[in-house]
């Protein structure tokens, strides 16, 4: 690797790679070829440059760089510095994690992280610290194609021994899950039983992450984020560094190889960007009422803006006066193959995509649920305030309020398939008795709301992306009743970007089959069957 006085490529670059320890990114420097250069940003911060080709054509330009130190407030501070120099499409965190010993992970395992579960936040309170975790959300594409990525090519990158008697041929498995961060160095068993207990799905935990994905997501432009880490250890008595190198090095393996696999177009390919800048698609839903795209288009956040493709899915003549008068035929031409919606999310993968709009709320989640999680949107929303009126997202003036989840049972005993109500109130409070209306059958009764229902009272896409995960972890807990648990339905009231994201979260084949109902004169009018209108059945249900 040679030292170049100037760096050989300018921003934007494709992918920042981030790590902590020397270590780890001695293992990513490892992975380049030759022609990788050293480039002297400043004392504190080298980077290093390399090119690494993606398979179907093109070329990533790659920066690797290390805050060469343990802890969030460090790793921050330096990635946002990296990221502001170099403007990364991108961001990767690479090295070496606690992995979750409950989990059956082994030493050496790859762990990729779904979100960030940054567990230090924390109320203090005469009665002691009241937890207020946070969840910070990778990249949604990027997650994707982690997951399809499953050639095993990427083992012949690693050339650390793998310590220990084990034999050489003991495989090494990928996880996804959340990824604990904090400020701790985890050697102890109680520790992880207790970050367990509070995110069940947890697959590991290490100290940088909740940083970095702050400085890529809190940028004017964000970077995508992804994690990638291997288990040096599994946060008990017996921590120690004897996995580090391999895990180090199986890590950075698997992260170059991801971008040998092509997860993203190159920055300078051309197809879906304009002078080096992702092209955005607009999609604009609208039922209630009509929106133009210059009401929207000021609130895109885009330092060089490019030409903007706007889609508008326009169902205003079916629903005169904002009453939808056949909501069958909204469904089937939201749903349509050549039809706009679908067109708009199927072509031009690599354009980035905004949603936003001003729809009927089952109409809106039955969206996000057929664009499923796998593709990452930006989301806009309305916000009516004092001071303006607009679809610039305002941002929390201080810690947002988690939702607050309340169960109970309605009286109701069903020895067959029973119903569950989730009712799910951020900008209003939804009416028990108008829920037990419609669905008088209900053995289970959940309620997620917010301290103060407000409207306006969603300031940010990451309290979208939190709430969502909150709704998320209420259908991911009625796993245990299944299959008892015959359908659920969904009374929501609350901003149309996270009705979006809300629909992205209901997993066709995790979860119950859900309804969501629709609001007009003080009852619940008619509902969407989610999975009658994904077969294209009748999906409408009438309220009573």
């Amino acid at each position: 690797m040679k030292t170049v006085t100037r760096p050989p490529f300018e921003a934007p670059v494709d992918f920042l790679i981030v790590t902590a320890l020397e270590l780890e990114l001695d293992a990513v420097l490892a992975q380049f070829d030759a022609s990788a250069e050293f480039y002297p940003h400043d004392e504190l911060r080298p980077s290093y440059c390399a090119t690494v080709p993606a398979d179907g054509g093109g070329r990533y330009r790659v920066v690797a760089m290390s805050v060469f130190g343990m802890g969030n407030t460090d790793a921050a501070l330096a990635a946002a510095d990296m990221i502001r120099r170099w403007k990364p499409g991108a961001v990767l965190m690479v090295g070496i994690a606690a992995g979750m010993p409950k989990k059956n992970i082994k030493l050496g395992d790859v762990l990729v992280s779904e979100y960030v579960f940054d567990y230090e936040s924390a109320k203090l309170t005469p009665d002691g610290p009241e937890h207020r975790s946070r969840q910070l959300p990778a990249d949604q594409t990027l997650l994707h194609r982690a997951r399809a990525y499953k050639r095993s090519d990427w083992h012949s990158r690693v050339s650390v021994p793998r310590p220990g008697r084990e034999s050489t041929n003991i495989g090494i498995d990928v996880y996804f899950g959340p990824l604990a961060s904090g400020e701790k160095v985890i050697a102890d068993e109680e520790m992880m039983r207790d970050l367990l207990s509070r995110c069940p799905k947890l697959i590991g935990a290490e100290m940088e992450s909740s940083g970095v994905a702050r400085a890529a997501l809190q940028q004017v432009n964000p970077s995508r984020f992804l994690t990638i880490r291997s288990a040096s250890d599994l946060g008990d008595k017996n921590k120690g560094d004897d996995w580090q190198p391999y895990a180090a090095d199986v890590a950075a393996a698997f992260a170059i190889g991801f971008l040998h696999y092509g997860p993203l177009e190159p920055l300078t390919a051309g197809t879906g960007r304009a002078n080096g800048v992702m092209r955005t698609r607009l999609i604009i839903a609208q039922s209630m009422r009509r929106i133009s795209s210059a009401e929207v288009i000021p609130a895109l956040q885009s330092g060089v803006r490019p030409k903007v493709e706007v889609v508008s899915v326009d169902l205003t003549d079916l629903a005169p006066q904002g009453m939808l008068r056949d909501p069958q035929k909204a469904v089937d031409r939201l749903l349509a193959l050549d039809g706009q919606f679908i067109g708009a999310f199927t072509s031009r993968r690599h354009a980035e995509l905004v949603f936003c709009g001003h729809a009927h709320i089952p109409l809106v989640v039955l969206m996000g649920h057929a664009v499923t999680d796998r593709r990452s949107v930006q989301l806009l929303d309305y916000n009516p305030r004092p001071d303006a009126e607009d679809w610039i997202w305002p941002g929390p003036e201080e810690e947002f309020d988690p939702l607050r989840r309340s169960d109970s049972e309605t009286g109701v005993h069903d020895r067959g398939r029973s119903e569950v109500i989730i009712r799910v109130a951020v900008s209003y409070p939804v009416s028990q008795e108008a829920a037990r209306a419609v669905v008088p059958g209900a053995t289970h009764e959940i309620e997620l709301s917010h301290p103060k229902p407000e409207r306006s009272i969603v300031r940010c896409e990451e309290q979208t992306a939190e709430y969502a995960s909150s709704f998320r972890a209420v259908l991911d807990s009625l796993e245990p009743l299944s299959p008892r648990v015959g359908r659920v339905h969904l009374f929501y009231a609350g901003p149309m970007a996270l009705a979006f994201r809300i629909g992205q979260q209901i997993s066709p084949t995790m979860h119950p089959p859900v309804t969501v109902w629709n609001y007009r004169a003080r009852r619940y009018e008619w509902g969407i069957d989610l999975e009658a209108a994904r077969d294209g059945l009748t999906a409408i249900v009438w309220g009573g």
